[in-house]
């Protein structure tokens, strides 16, 4: 059976907009580096929290939600997916009891080494399609952004 061509959609108004053309950009580079790290021993999406565990022992998760910038409890699950896997271990902080000290298992820092290689990749891909000489220039405009926004929420709250 033939498929119908597909016919261009016009974004009208929404074309010339700097927050579609992010979140276009954003999927676009999540499936790259999901394919790319479709060998190793975590999803891409995890990368993020066990770089940010491995760099920082004993972070809790409450600080681990603010550097990623998520709500506590949109990281519950994904923090519970990695203890059961076996990536990450939670110990009660001494400082404060209420609160869990994170920490990768061996487990766990291999799936990050094989997850930060296929970011490594990833990143000189990236570096190809902006050149280098940009790319500190969209790191500082989007970092920008996001500082500006999150600012003015956080005023109008």
């Amino acid at each position: 059976m033939n498929q119908p061509e597909a016919r261009e959609i016009s974004l009208g108004w929404l074309g010339s907009t700097v927050g579609f053309h992010l979140r276009t950009a954003q999927e676009a580079a999540f499936q790259a580096f999901a394919g790319r790290a479709r060998d190793a021993d975590a999803r891409p999406w995890r990368f993020a929290i066990l770089l940010l565990i491995d760099a920082n022992p004993d972070v809790t998760q409450g600080e681990l939600a603010v550097a990623v910038r998520r709500n506590t409890s949109s990281l519950t699950p994904a923090l519970g997916e990695l203890v059961r896997l076996g990536y990450v271990v939670r110990r009660r902080s001494a400082a404060d009891r209420r609160n869990y000290a994170l920490r990768l298992t061996v487990k766990g820092r291999k799936a990050m080494l094989q997850l930060k290689q296929s970011a490594v990749n990833h990143e000189r891909e990236v570096d190809r399609l902006i050149g280098p000489a940009d790319r500190a220039a969209l790191i500082e405009t989007l970092q920008r952004i996001r500082d500006g926004l999150t600012q003015q929420n956080e005023t109008k709250k």
